[in-house]
């Protein structure tokens, strides 16, 4: 990995200004606040727009770095900062840079390709599957899913920007993300229509290839969304009660 001379500064900018807007005092009622909603006893109603899903509320052009996983990291900094900068909602600014797991996972056997469809600008208007069983035999090529955690990578990518702002915005790893957690039930659900189907126990291909597709989906969806959550918005649905 080459880091430009650029990079360094423009980072450590943005960390900084993070930083600036973490420690202001509204955070800290805010912070107060989604915790009492959590706790049930709202002190009011609270609201949080999800730029991270508004398109090119963070331009690509606006990036300056160059490598990807310091593209990554300058996207998520500017688009925080921007958030908590421009609107006027309820989020929190966590005094921290966090990440999570690289996770990787393998297919049931056969491949779950989506075709999408795009407006002009590249972004996606829909999609559809292509169904992988096609035949009944296709069947005997289905197995269990599994995933694996990729410490070394996170590792590394933890100590690339901890080297580079960690003396201004903490850089940790916390777990997977909540939004991976609820995905339990829908892999579990996948993986046994698969095996009744692969051994006849009363299995519907059909409602198997559904619920493979609907595990693959949601894990998809969940990734993308995960990285690209503001922080807070993260934080605050792992407070404890």
């Amino acid at each position: 990995m080459k880091i430009e001379p650029k990079d360094r500064p423009i980072l450590r900018a943005l960390a900084a200004r993070w930083m600036e807007l973490a420690a202001l005092p509204t955070m800290m009622r805010r912070r107060r606040q989604w915790t009492a909603l959590k706790d049930l006893r709202p002190e009011r109603p609270m609201v949080l727009f999800e730029t991270s899903l508004l398109e090119n509320y963070v331009d690509a052009r606006e990036l300056v770095c160059t490598d990807p996983d310091l593209r990554a990291a300058e996207h998520r900094l500017r688009l925080a900062v921007r958030h908590a900068e421009e609107v006027n909602d309820d989020l929190v600014l966590e005094p921290r840079f966090l990440l999570y797991w690289d996770i990787e996972q393998s297919d049931y056997g056969v491949p779950i390709a989506l075709a999408h469809a795009t407006d002009s600008q590249g972004g996606s208007l829909g999609y559809h599957f292509n169904h992988p069983l096609r035949a009944p035999e296709d069947v005997r090529r289905l197995k269990p899913r599994t995933r694996r955690v990729d410490r070394t990578k996170t590792l590394a990518r933890q100590r690339l920007l901890g080297n580079l702002f960690g003396d201004i915005l903490p850089v940790e790893i916390r777990g997977t993300g909540g939004l991976l957690a609820s995905l339990t039930n829908a892999q579990q659900s996948a993986d046994s229509a698969m095996v009744d189907v692969a051994t006849g126990s009363d299995g519907d291909m059909h409602n198997a290839v559904l619920s493979v597709e609907l595990e693959s989906l949601q894990f998809d969806l969940a990734v993308q969304i995960r990285n690209r959550l503001v922080d807070a918005y993260q934080e605050m649905f792992r407070m404890s009660v």
